[in-house]
């Protein structure tokens, strides 16, 4: 056999493989949005073992975390999207991965906080009283005399007020941006739904920004919301739009608006249909209907202090 031919034999074999380990990412992202987070994460160690692609390799690592999260280990979330960041810095993955890295931070320290304010009460110790031996007679109780009172020491010479410590200084005026995060499954469809409300707040008026820089929040935790709220107080924001999503069973949209004090402002509910699965709404898995449902009900609380329109 040729040498022009061993070497194109040797070009197709290394491509079968690309495509066979490609298909393995897809395979684990399958799996993922069924739920099965262990086999998902079984098959992206054994991608990350073998494969030596960088693309591929970026993309299970970027997955890898994604799996993590929703099976609450942060952890090896950070871990993982640190080592995607640092091995693949120009990869697009990598600048999702900055956003996501930030936010299972934050969700960490939450939880080291949620822990630490945690009271730990010792266990009582029970009294243990000394039997009586049988040759003992009980001691008759005695009444102490008064003791004397001690005299009065010399009043001490006044001395100087220290100076009251200075009231802390009031907080800078806030910006009239809301921050808009979106969250739920699929998580392509999540965001996308999220991404349309910006764009339909903007159109009124409304400083809307994406909270995660684009990127879905997917996970479940209640220290979601916390976060998100210290990064509104953070960045001097006005308010927090909290867009959960499911459009893989019962189908609904939930806005919450929060203030910078993690206050609910308000609520906003629709729901209806049967879900995603078996039936792709969009090639995102967006309830189109659903979302524009919900752009109705924000009509009405647009220019109210959560949702204030920008001058």
């Amino acid at each position: 056999m040729s040498r022009s031919k061993i070497l194109a034999l040797v070009a197709m074999f290394l491509a079968l493989a690309a495509v066979a380990q490609a298909a393995s990412v897809e395979e684990a992202r399958q799996l993922y949005q069924r739920g099965e987070q262990a086999a998902a994460k079984d098959v992206l160690l054994e991608i990350l073992a073998l494969e030596s692609e960088g693309a591929v390799r970026a993309e299970a690592l970027d997955l890898l975390g994604m799996v993590a999260v929703d099976a609450g280990d942060l952890e090896l979330a950070a871990s993982v999207w640190e080592k995607l960041i640092h091995d693949y810095p120009d990869s697009p993955l990598a600048a999702e991965a900055r956003t996501k890295l930030s936010l299972a931070t934050d969700l960490s320290e939450a939880q080291a906080e949620v822990a630490e304010a945690a009271p730990v009460e010792a266990p009582a110790t029970p009294k243990v009283e000394a039997p009586a031996t049988p040759d003992e007679k009980p001691v008759p109780e005695v009444a102490a005399e008064p003791a004397k009172a001690a005299p009065a020491p010399p009043p001490a010479p006044a001395e100087a007020a220290e100076p009251a410590a200075p009231s802390p200084e009031p907080r800078g005026a806030r910006s009239s941006v809301v921050l808009v995060a979106g969250r739920g499954k699929p998580h392509d469809g999540a965001q996308r739904a999220a991404e349309l409300i910006i764009e339909y707040l903007q159109s009124q008026g409304v400083a809307a920004e994406s909270a995660t820089k684009g990127v879905p929040v997917v996970e479940k935790s209640s220290l979601v919301i916390p976060a998100l709220v210290r990064q509104v107080d953070e960045e001097g924001a006005n308010s927090l739009l909290l867009v959960s999503s499911n459009f893989e069973s019962l189908a609904k949209v939930v806005a919450e608006c929060y203030t910078p004090e993690g206050l609910l402002a308000w609520k906003k509910k629709v729901s209806g249909g049967t879900g995603w699965k078996g039936r792709p709404y969009s090639a995102t898995g967006m309830n189109e209907k659903l979302v524009n449902r919900m752009l109705d009900k924000l009509e009405g609380q647009v220019g109210d202090p959560c949702l204030p329109v920008s001058k």
